[in-house]
Parts: structure tokens; C-alpha cells; sequence
């Protein structure tokens, strides 16, 4: 079994499971930030490794639009429509192929569903490049709904660390498998501190944070401290069949 830090177990029967996808279930984050990298290159901007780090894994980086508005100010006509099917289609056409599934994650999905637990995806990034990457990665059928960036941008929602991602997740989930499940009843899978504090705020059930380098917990403390950390996922199923988690 790999490396795992328990805080505590759960106190509640889990009914559902929502999932980060980028760095959970795909190795896609790094990948992200190439698309980046060519959107805004067209615009004289070269992102570094650094950029992308403040401006989409920190909790007041903005993301697309905090770089907007730091470097842009409005030039361009840049605007939301434009760059959203401007980033899905970098990522689509040039960069898909270089995803690759996390270790583990086809098989967590498999064992959760074999225990009778609907799933759903949070994520920030986009519909399109979501959905095609799950599909190339033949986990889209088993967790085939969830809330995405066009979701919370059509809604007038706040995207992670704000809480509305994952109460959502649990909204869509309900509706897609016709069950009454909240973010309470629910375990919720990340890889940030962003969306730790994101789960904590809508009050997931029974939170676990994926670290491969378990130097970095001292990052997720106080509001962002999960209930479980685990080295991958495949230790998160080890764990199941050992303490009956979920």
C-alpha cells in the first residue's frame, strides 16, 4: 500500500463520490498550462511555469481573467466567449493526446461504482477538453456528469476555493442518477489546497487529498486540512478494503 496520512475516518455514510479531474483523474494540469502558454503567446505574452502556478493554483490568482487584467487591461477585445473556445480548442486539437490517465484512477472509479456510488466530476476547466479527455481516457462512461467552467460561468457561481463547485457537483449528480444527495453525503477528491478549501467550504462529507510528495502537506492547513491524504489512488482503494471508508 502506498504512503497515507489519516486525520480521521468518516463519521457519515458516504453516498456519492466527486472527483477533481485535472491531476486526479488525468495527468492533464501541466498540459493546461501549455494551452496557456500558446493562447496568449498569439497576444505578445510568454506565461512561465511560475505564471501558471499564481494564476490558476493559488487561491486569488484569477485565472485566465486575473491575467487579463493584470497584462491586458481590456486590449485585444478579449473577451469570455472568445477565449473560452479559444482554450477548448488548443487543448482539443494540439494537446489531448498527451493526457494520461493517473495511477489508479480507472480502477478507484470501478470499485466505487461497484460499491453503488454514482459519481461526478468539479473541475474548473472547460467543457469540451473535459469531456473529450475523459471520453479518450474510456472514463467518461463512468462518470459521465459534472460541473465544469461553463457551468459556474453561466450561473453566476464563484469557482473553487468558493464553495459552489462542489455543492453543485452534488446538485448535478442528484439530478443525472434521480437521488437526493448533498455535498454532505458525498466524498471529495483533490490535489490543491484551492480546491481543499473549496470542499471544506461546502461542507463535503468526507474529504481526501491526492499528494504524490507529502512534503507539500504543510500547504493544506487549517480550513484546506483534508481528512485523509493518499500517495495515489490506488491507495485510497487499499484503504476501502482495509477500514470500509465508503
Amino acid at each position: 500500500m502506498g504512503r497515507y496520512e489519516l486525520i480521521r475516518l468518516p463519521d457519515i455514510k458516504i453516498k456519492a463520490g466527486l472527483f477533481d479531474v485535472d491531476d486526479v483523474l488525468a495527468m492533464s494540469e501541466s498540459i493546461h498550462a501549455q494551452e496557456a502558454v500558446i493562447f496568449f503567446r498569439k497576444y505578445g505574452l510568454d506565461l512561465t511555469e511560475e505564471d501558471h502556478q499564481h494564476y490558476y493554483m493559488t487561491e486569488h490568482g484569477g485565472g485566465t481573467f486575473g491575467i487579463l487584467h493584470d497584462y491586458f487591461a481590456g486590449r485585444h477585445g478579449l473577451c469570455r466567449q472568445l477565449i473560452n473556445q479559444s482554450k477548448d480548442r488548443i487543448f482539443v486539437e494540439q494537446l489531448i493526446h498527451l493526457a494520461e490517465e493517473n495511477q489508479g484512477a480507472s480502477g478507484l472509479l470501478d470499485h466505487m461504482s461497484s460499491k453503488g456510488l454514482p459519481l461526478a466530476y468539479v473541475t474548473s476547466n472547460y467543457r469540451m477538453s473535459t469531456v473529450r479527455m475523459l471520453e479518450s481516457l474510456g472514463m467518461h462512461r463512468m462518470i459521465p456528469v459534472g460541473v465544469d467552467h461553463e457551468y459556474i460561468l453561466d450561473r453566476g457561481l464563484k469557482k473553487k476555493p468558493h464553495a459552489d463547485p462542489w455543492i453543485q457537483g452534488a446538485k448535478v449528480l442528484s439530478e443525472h442518477y434521480d437521488i437526493n444527495v448533498r455535498a454532505g453525503d458525498c466524498i471529495g477528491i483533490e490535489d490543491t489546497d484551492k480546491g481543499a478549501l473549496s470542499m471544506k467550504r461546502a461542507g463535503v462529507g468526507y474529504r481526501v487529498v491526492l499528494l504524490p510528495d507529502f512534503d507539500d502537506m504543510a500547504r493544506f492547513s487549517g480550513e484546506a486540512q483534508p481528512d485523509l491524504f493518499v500517495e495515489t489512488l490506488d491507495t485510497l482503494i487499499e484503504l476501502d478494503k482495509e477500514l470500509n471508508l465508503f
